[in-house]
């Protein structure tokens, strides 16, 4: 007997019936969370101390002296602080973060969600803290598969590889489609979006390594484990930037003056031309 998930009918059926209940649920999580994640992240910004939070939605990783966050559909480990979808502004107020560590994430939502990612980044940061993305690196996933890397080989994905049989058009496609992948970037894309949000030029790190003077964002790329491997990283493009000038001042929006009355002309004086001056006539 087939089970739904074989059914080439029943299971698309099953799950667009599903899709109101799924979405009332998470509805209903996020109105449950919303006072508890307003008293985290007062309690945790009230004591004195370093900033940061870190959103993941790869590895079991709580680092300590972070706030640690992942998506609302992802199952709850112990290392999660509090959820947070990528699509609502950050919990935080303006320029209370020292650093934010956004961890295989970007990649997991359209463009458009990303940048807004951005933009709530900046806002939150204070004045040079920094924000550390690492996501899957396009140039370097077409190069691998293309065989144009000298240090590493797709034979080295092989190894560790548990989606079934592999092969390299296979591990490519799952770069795109698998994982819950919706747009994987670039370096020349993902630094342009980064300048549109108000970051300083963004600068390329070693894994595990910072190019900021923040020493908590070192030794935190450890969703591939504490002991991964260099060329596990071959795919990986791990980017911090600045947040170098303080967010633009909004425009206060213009004072209401209210209905001004319209000049009643019938009540104005005609002007007396008793003691003007006798206009001389031109010759």
């Amino acid at each position: 007997m087939r089970s739904p998930s074989q059914s080439p009918t029943l299971y698309p059926a099953l799950r667009w019936g599903y899709a109101p209940i799924k979405l009332a649920r998470r509805s209903l999580s996020r109105l449950k969370w919303r006072p508890r994640i307003r008293r985290i992240v007062a309690e945790y910004l009230s004591d004195p101390g370093f900033k940061g939070l870190h959103v993941s939605t790869s590895g079991i990783h709580h680092h300590d002296h972070w706030l640690n966050a992942a998506p609302f559909d992802r199952p709850r480990k112990a290392w999660i602080d509090f959820p947070h979808d990528l699509t609502s502004p950050l919990p935080f107020p303006d320029k209370s973060l020292d650093a934010i560590y956004a961890n295989e994430v970007i990649q997991q939502v359209d463009p458009r969600t990303s940048e807004q990612f951005l933009s709530e980044s900046r806002r939150v940061l204070r004045r040079g803290g920094v924000l550390r993305i690492t996501t899957p690196d396009l140039a370097e996933i077409c190069r691998l598969y293309l065989g144009q890397r000298d240090d590493v080989t797709l034979d080295h994905f092989a190894a560790v590889w548990l989606d079934g049989e592999f092969s390299k058009d296979t591990w490519l496609n799952a770069q795109f489609h698998l994982y819950g992948h919706r747009h994987l970037w670039s370096y020349d894309e993902l630094c342009a979006a980064l300048i549109r949000a108000g970051f300083a030029a963004p600068v390329r790190c070693q894994p595990m390594q910072t190019s900021s003077s923040i020493p908590q964002l070192k030794q935190l790329d450890k969703h591939y484990g504490p002991a991964a491997p260099p060329w596990l990283f071959a795919r990986t493009m791990v980017l911090e930037s600045e947040n170098a000038t303080a967010p633009a001042p909004q425009p206060k929006p213009l004072r209401h003056l209210g209905r001004v009355a319209a000049p009643n002309w019938d009540n104005v004086p005609e002007e007396s031309t008793e003691d003007a001056p006798a206009a001389t006539p031109r010759t």
